[in-house]
C-alpha cells in the first residue's frame, strides 16, 4: 500500500518527548569536546587563523611566534606522541641548527606553564597538559575536539555517536568557517606550514558543503549562497561546489541563476579541457529544467507518540480497524489508491481511545511507508485550549516539510496545499 499516509487524530492529551532528547536527533553519546563547544568551550587551541589559546572565553598569552609554531606542531597531532626530530623539522625545517633541540625544550617548558597556570574551572579534569612521553617524544594531552582543526573535521565527518541536530551542527560549522582566515597557521613560515595549508584546503570546501546542505535541510538555502559563490569563484571547475550552489539557488526560487551556474561551468570545462559536466551535474540541471524539487528530501514524517505502556485487550476493536483498512478498494497496478479510509473511535474521557488508536497505528505503520502524521485536538484539555482546524493544518504542513513562509493563512488554502502535498509525496516526490 505504498503511497498512503496514516494520520492519527487524538482529542486527549498525550505525553510528549522533550525536544532535543536522545532519539530526536540529539545523541546522548555526543563527543564531550563538541558538547563543550556547544555550551561554551572551556579550553580551545585555534590553528585555522592566528595560533591562539583560549580558556573560558579568555585569550591566553601563547608566547612569541616560534613558541606558537611549536604549539601548532603539537596540536595537529593532539593526543598522540610526536617525536623530537619530527617536531624540529616542523618548526625549523631543513635549516635546524645544533641548538634546535635545546630551543624546543625551552618552548615546551613554557607551553607546559601555559596549561599549568590555568584554574581547575578553565582546565578541568582530565587536564590539558604537555608531557614528555618518553625520551624522544612529546604528547599534547588534550581532547582533539578542543583544537579547532580537529573539531571541524569531526563536524564534517561525524561519528555515529557524535551527531548533533541540524540547527546545532549548522551553528558549529558556521562558527568554524568564520574563524578560518585566508591563511591558517597565520604568520608561520616554512615547508611544513605550507604543506598543512595545502592539505587543509579541501577540508574548507567540504565544511562549506556540509554547512550549505545543513542550511537547506533547515529550509534556509539563501544564507549559504554568498559563501558558495565565493568558493566557486576560487574553484570554478569544482563540480561539488557548483552543484551545491545550483541546489541552493533553486531552493531559493532563483532558477535562472541556477541554470546560469551550469552554463558557466559548461563553458569553462569546454574551453579549458574539452569536456562536458559530469553525469550527476547534468542530471541536476535536467531536474531544475523540469521544475522538480532539488532540495534534500524532507525526512519521512514519523509523528506517532510512543504506545501507552501496559496496553492489553481491545482485540475485537483492533480487528475491526484491521477490517476497515482491508476494505479500502485497491487501485489499478502502478496507480495510487484514490479512496481514503477514515475511522473514528468514540467513548467517554479516559477509557483509552488514544491508547487504542496508537496501538493500532503502530501495528500497521509498515503499510503506510510515506509517513504517519499525528494531531492532538486537545478535546479534553483541562485549560480549554482545543486545537483549531487552522492550527491542526499548520502542524500537518510542518510535518510534511513546508517552510513556514510558504504556509498560507486561510483554512481553505491550507487544506488545498495539504491535499496537494499528500498526493505529491505519495507519487514519490519530496518537498
Amino acid at each position: 500500500m505504498a503511497g498512503h499516509y496514516c494520520t492519527v487524530v487524538s482529542t486527549e492529551p498525550t505525553t510528549r518527548r522533550v525536544p532535543g532528547a536522545p532519539g530526536r536527533g540529539c545523541s546522548a553519546g555526543a563527543k564531550p569536546a563538541l558538547r563543550q563547544e556547544a555550551e561554551g568551550a572551556v579550553i580551545e587551541i585555534r590553528l585555522l587563523g592566528p595560533i591562539d589559546v583560549w580558556a573560558n572565553g579568555r585569550q591566553l598569552d601563547a608566547g612569541p611566534q616560534q613558541q606558537r609554531h611549536v604549539l601548532a606542531a603539537l596540536a595537529v597531532d593532539a593526543g598522540r606522541p610526536v617525536d623530537v626530530p619530527k617536531l624540529i623539522y616542523r618548526v625549523w625545517g631543513g635549516s635546524a641548527g645544533d641548538g634546535a633541540r635545546t630551543s624546543l625544550q625551552a618552548h615546551a617548558a613554557r607551553i607546559r606553564r601555559v596549561f599549568a597556570n590555568l584554574t581547575s574551572t578553565e582546565n578541568p579534569e582530565p587536564r590539558a597538559e604537555l608531557e614528555l612521553s618518553h625520551a624522544d617524544a612529546y604528547t599534547l594531552r588534550i581532547d582533539s575536539g578542543c583544537v579547532d582543526l580537529h573539531r571541524l573535521r569531526m563536524l564534517v565527518d561525524p561519528q555515529p555517536d557524535a551527531e548533533y541536530p541540524d540547527a546545532e551542527c549548522a551553528r558549529l560549522l558556521r562558527q568554524s568557517l568564520d574563524r578560518w582566515c585566508a591563511e591558517p597557521l597565520l604568520g608561520l613560515k616554512g615547508d611544513w606550514p605550507d604543506d598543512m595549508r595545502r592539505g587543509w584546503t579541501d577540508l574548507k570546501v567540504r565544511a562549506t558543503l556540509a554547512w550549505a546542505r545543513t542550511e537547506r535541510r533547515l529550509r534556509r538555502p539563501e544564507v549559504a549562497i554568498g559563501d558558495l559563490r565565493d568558493l566557486v569563484g576560487e574553484r570554478p571547475l569544482d563540480e561539488r561546489l557548483v552543484a551545491e550552489l545550483m541546489r541552493a539557488l533553486a531552493a531559493d526560487h532563483r532558477i535562472a541563476e541556477a541554470l546560469d551556474c551550469y552554463a558557466a561551468l559548461r563553458q569553462e570545462l569546454g574551453g579549458q579541457r574539452g569536456m562536458e559536466p559530469g553525469p550527476k551535474l547534468r542530471a541536476l540541471h535536467a531536474a531544475i529544467l523540469r521544475g522538480e524539487p532539488v532540495e534534500p528530501g524532507w525526512p519521512t514524517p514519523r509523528q506517532l507518540p510512543r504506545e501507552v505502556p501496559g496496553f492489553a485487550g481491545r482485540l475485537e476493536q483492533l480487528a475491526q480497524l484491521d477490517a476497515l483498512l482491508d476494505d479500502v478498494p485497491s487501485a489499478a497496478p502502478n496507480q495510487q489508491p484514490t479512496a481514503v479510509a477514515i475511522s473514528a473511535v468514540s467513548g467517554m474521557p479516559g477509557v483509552g481511545k488514544t491508547a487504542l488508536a496508537l496501538r493500532w497505528a503502530h501495528r500497521v505503520q509498515g503499510r503506510f511507508p510515506d509517513g504517519q502524521l499525528y494531531v492532538d485536538l486537545r478535546g479534553y484539555d483541562q485549560g480549554g485550549r482545543t486545537t483549531t482546524p487552522v492550527a491542526a493544518l499548520r502542524g500537518l504542513l510542518d510535518g510534511l516539510g513546508v517552510p513556514p513562509q510558504r504556509i498560507p493563512a486561510g483554512i481553505d488554502a491550507r487544506a488545498a496545499l495539504y491535499r496537494s502535498l499528500a498526493a505529491y509525496w505519495s507519487a514519490g516526490g519530496c518537498w
